[in-house]
């Protein structure tokens, strides 16, 4: 992996011959420092422009499920580039236009919007993405959960795998393929089970579009002799800030010196680092929020607003300040989470976009939550959340949370028979004031507002005719910092720049081979599995105890499956979701939180769940992002016809290895920490690797 300080195109001649006789607040330097300087921006730019090539195919993809959740077809079109391919399991569609009336004509329905009583959720998850060496083609590989229906008619889920390419088109990403690979289906009733090939076999391995190196390293060094260097050196997709505005930085005036215009060039790149750093800030604030609900941790939940902060929960009204919401966090149970109550609240396809100050921020996501109690009953839940954060003296904080449900339904009867509605305002919690509007809900359909502007177009989104809408934020130009005074200045916020860049790139790297090991096990590679762990690195065997080194790690899971390949008419879908991650300062290991959503599949038999949580720390090693540390701890179990509220005590204790087995044969280097076997419906505390986001409790 290039690091940011990696020398690119050496300096112009005509720098060269001024010698930078300029003078910068009295201060003079020779050609040799400013040179370098020079090759450091030039360097510093191509490398954020790839960092920025990352975030934009994630928010790319993210928002194809946010327009495919509201019917907005036109939107969902217009990510695509003009002669994309669309590989589905219905055929191949080739070009925007064959996309756009297929997406408007047969899912669409020949509209936009949904029509009343269509539920059509989309989630794609753990991405592992990576870029080409000429930096203008990407690949990304996703996990897809649907729900779908039609109120008082059908339910249904479906997944799979998206294996995807995305161009550079016009200085903006797009889609270029979209290759969709289902691998399991099933109406509510039943539930998922395996698709069957046409030869009535089962569903066939999806091909990887990465190795176990590349997965660790999704920006490879730059190929000079691309034809796309140029454009992948100065393109700034608009990714969390302000549009393609924020790569311009070199001075229209012809008689500016030249430190003035390198200073700068340094001004317009260090604002997009400043972007990526507080984009990755806010997606931790966002998913922390999840992690801390789950629990019912109110005190750490409501200490992540601001004082004058709203929260919007739904129909209960909206909460002013910060001991307004904690009172309000109350009436969804005391604090702390009780025997037998599930809380599991997912955020999930975050997408983040800053504000021209670079101190607001506005972030959508999707929110499934999975709740109720044990032996008694469970929901299912899907909502938007549409929110406002502030950078509070150096701490980013929630300034305005509205949670806007679009569907709540009793888990053992499900959408198509019963929707439930959304709680209303509270008689013992009042709000500070009522529901900002009466949204209607599934059913009934809604569109809440989009902050953001088209990935690809810039344009406001285009909502149904009628639809009540706000408009998306401003999309002027980034008010970019100060530029440096002096070379000094200059090169002491280089560095810091070349610092911050680097843990931007470390927080994609985290999740990329996070995630990259959840595939290889679906697919029980376990030698790549065992690849993508650093040589000293550990692993927890679930039920069996800690295994150190690459070798031990290995060998550990081909004792203990006894097969390398996939078992026949059984699917493991092993998602990793909801990231919070943090980077050490120098950039070259991070810890990372993910939530395990697990979904088991087979050919002929009902499906189940399997929830957990991993804390794991990442290590660059040769230059390749490895797992040196793995630790999960299941949290709850259940199959698919019981769910979560009829799951059996203890029942997930029979997969532990009886005497004999590994434990004795490949005895383990240490025991496992924290839990053993998935608990619930008893509660097991789960640690966190970081302290509180805003008071570092």
């Amino acid at each position: 992996m290039r690091t940011t300080t990696s020398p690119r195109p050496t300096v112009t001649a005509a720098f060269a011959l001024l010698c930078l006789s300029c003078t910068a607040h009295g201060q003079s330097a020779g050609p040799e420092a400013a040179a370098a300087l020079e090759r450091r921006i030039t360097a510093l730019e191509a490398e954020t422009a790839a960092t920025e090539a990352i975030r934009a195919v994630k928010r790319l993809q993210h928002a194809y499920a946010h327009y495919a959740e509201a019917g907005l077809w036109e939107d969902l079109a217009d990510l695509f580039a003009e002669s994309a391919v669309a590989r589905l399991p219905s055929g191949t569609l080739t070009g925007k236009t064959a996309i756009r009336a297929y997406l408007l004509d047969d899912v669409g329905r020949g509209r936009l919007g949904l029509e009343p009583g269509r539920l059509n959720t989309e989630l794609v998850l753990s991405p592992v993405v990576t870029l080409d060496t000429g930096r203008t083609r990407a690949r990304g590989r996703w996990h897809r959960l649907a729900m779908t229906g039609q109120h008082r008619e059908h339910a249904e889920w479906s997944g799979g795998i998206f294996e995807n390419e995305y161009v550079l088109e016009d200085g903006v990403w797009k889609i270029a393929v979209l290759g969709y690979h289902p691998q399991y289906e099933g109406p509510y009733e039943t539930g998922w089970r395996n698709v069957k090939e046409e030869t009535d076999a089962d569903v066939a391995p999806v091909p990887f579009h990465y190795d176990v190196t590349r997965a660790g390293v999704p920006i490879p060094p730059l190929d000079d002799a691309s034809p796309g260097n140029a454009v992948a050196a100065s393109a700034a997709a608009p990714t969390e800030g302000a549009g393609a505005a924020r790569a311009a930085g070199e001075p229209a005036d012809p008689n500016a010196n030249h430190f003035e215009r390198l200073a700068r060039r340094f001004a317009a790149v260090e604002r997009r680092i400043d972007d990526l750093d507080a984009a990755g800030r806010v997606q931790n604030l966002q998913h922390a929020y999840g992690y801390y609900v789950d629990r019912k941790m109110w005190d750490d939940v409501a200490d992540l607003f601001t004082d004058d902060a709203t929260l919007e929960l739904g129909m209960r009204g909206v909460y002013v300040g910060k001991a307004s919401i904690r009172r309000a966090l109350e009436q969804l149970g005391p604090a702390g989470l009780a025997h037998g109550e599930l809380n599991d609240h997912l955020q999930l396809q975050t997408i983040v976009t800053l504000a021209p100050d670079g101190r607001t921020a506005h972030a959508r996501g999707t929110e499934l939550a999975m709740t109720g109690k044990h032996g008694v009953g469970g929901e299912l839940g899907v909502s938007v959340y549409e929110n406002v954060y502030v950078n509070d003296g150096g701490t980013w904080k929630i300034a305005a949370m509205r949670v806007i449900p679009r569907m709540r339904t009793d888990y053992a009867k499900g959408w198509a028979e019963t929707a439930l509605p959304p709680p209303g305002p509270s008689d013992a919690f009042p709000p500070d004031h009522p529901p900002t509007a009466q949204v209607p809900v599934y059913p009934e359909p809604y569109i809440p507002s989009f902050h953001y502007r088209h990935p690809v177009t810039g344009r406001a989104p285009r909502y149904p005719e009628g639809a009540a809408a706000e408009p998306a934020i401003d999309t002027a130009a980034p008010v970019l910092p100060e530029p440096p005074r002096s070379l000094d200045e200059l090169a002491a916020r280089l560095d810091d720049a070349e610092r911050r860049l680097a843990t931007a790139r470390a927080y994609d790297g985290a999740e990329n081979v996070s995630n990259a090991y959840g595939y290889y096990i679906d697919e029980f590679l376990w030698h790549d599995m065992a690849d993508i762990f650093a040589v000293d690195g550990w692993k927890e065997l679930s039920y069996v105890g800690t295994y150190v080194g690459r070798e031990r790690i290995r060998e550990s899971v081909i004792r203990r499956y006894r097969t390398v390949g996939r078992r026949a008419n059984s699917l493991v879908i092993h998602q990793k979701t909801q990231p919070v991650v943090h980077v050490e300062p120098d950039g070259r290991s991070a810890r990372i939180r993910t939530r395990l959503f697990q979904m088991n599949s087979a050919l002929a038999s009902e499906g189940s769940w399997l929830a957990g949580i991993y804390e794991n720390r990442v290590v660059l090693e040769d230059g390749v992002w490895k797992i040196a540390e793995m630790d999960l701890d299941y949290t709850w179990t259940a199959g698919y016809s019981v769910g979560w509220a009829g799951v059996e005590a203890g029942a997930q204790r029979r997969f532990a290895p009886t005497g004999g087995g590994l434990v004795d044969e490949y005895p383990p280097d240490r025991p496992l920490e924290g839990v053993t076997f998935a608990p619930y419906p008893e509660v097991a505390e789960m640690r966190f690797h970081y302290r509180h986001p805003v008071t570092g409790r």
